[in-house]
């Protein structure tokens, strides 16, 4: 599973919703989203980084792509040696080893270069982490572009289902772009449990459709879906990185909810809602003080 805290700050930091990756677009947010979501996944798909690669290694990879009946499996192994360089943006140092740099790169130019709807299309099928990561976070939005990727809207529906929740947020970000998806994200929206999914479908962190499904969270029956809303309450409010869309505004019924939780009988639940409580009573005097304004 990806780690929440680490996709919840890539996310935040960006302070911009909807984002798109556009294909060979080097921007800072497309890489600390795939490295948060990708690093966390690789100890569980043994999909990890290939450290140092050699030139016929490389070429191996690149003539797989070639063969329709081989490209997912040389599309994963030029991912795997692009590594970050896959997503750079501009905090990407060089490798130590010039000649290694200059193949990630090389590497990462072979996999835009498959990039087109049938490709990606078998992408978003492939029981690969970061190969169907790829698939979603290439995923065309551009109105220009869009009646040629409407036919694969469904496969990025059924990403909605994913266990992964760092899968289900890139798949709403993209859904938002196709009436399909907007329907689906919309009914989707009430089975939903993951606070930070449902801050990208709302959109904003002061929607009352957000306040509201918050307030759900916290009145769930399960302890952890309890537990990861007063988390992300905390860290949300916490984080001054947090851009000020996604942030989270003051809601009496959220907030009453969390003071209720504070005197729960599980010491690690209570220890949560305290730390939630005591961000939001920051937030409190904020509200009060501007209201008496």
């Amino acid at each position: 599973m990806v780690s929440n805290s680490l996709v919840t700050q890539a996310m935040f930091q960006s302070g911009r919703a909807g984002y798109v990756c556009k294909p060979k677009t080097k921007l800072a947010l497309g890489f600390l989203l795939l490295l948060t979501i990708a690093v966390s996944a690789q100890v569980v798909d043994h999909d990890g980084v290939i450290v140092k690669f050699t030139h016929p290694q490389l070429d191996a990879a690149i003539a797989q792509t070639k063969n329709e009946n081989t490209r997912l499996e040389g599309l994963h192994e030029l991912i795997r040696m692009a590594g970050p360089r896959l997503y750079e943006g501009s905090m990407i140092g060089g490798d130590p080893d010039p000649e290694i740099f200059k193949m990630e790169g090389d590497a990462a130019r072979a996999v835009w270069a498959c990039w087109n709807v049938a490709t990606v299309g078998k992408a978003l099928d492939s029981p690969v982490h970061s190969v169907r990561l790829w698939a979603v976070l290439s995923f065309e939005t551009r109105s220009e572009y869009k009646d040629a990727w409407q036919p694969l809207v469904p496969k990025l529906i059924k990403l909605l289902s994913d266990p992964d929740s760092g899968f289900r947020q890139c798949a709403v970000d993209k859904l938002w772009f196709y009436p399909e998806g907007r329907r689906a994200i919309a009914e989707h929206a009430p089975l939903e449990t993951d606070p930070d999914v449902l801050l990208r479908i709302a959109r904003s962190g002061h929607s009352p459709n957000f306040y509201r499904s918050l307030a759900r969270l916290l009145s769930s029956s399960d302890l952890k879906v309890r537990e990861d809303a007063l988390s992300f309450i905390y860290f949300n409010l916490w984080n001054k990185a947090t851009a000020s869309m996604w942030r989270v505004g003051f809601n009496r019924e959220v907030y009453e909810r969390v003071r209720m939780l504070s005197n729960s009988s599980s010491p690690q639940e209570k220890e949560s809602a305290l730390k939630a409580l005591s961000q939001l009573e920051l937030l409190k005097r904020e509200a009060d003080s501007e209201g008496q304004k």
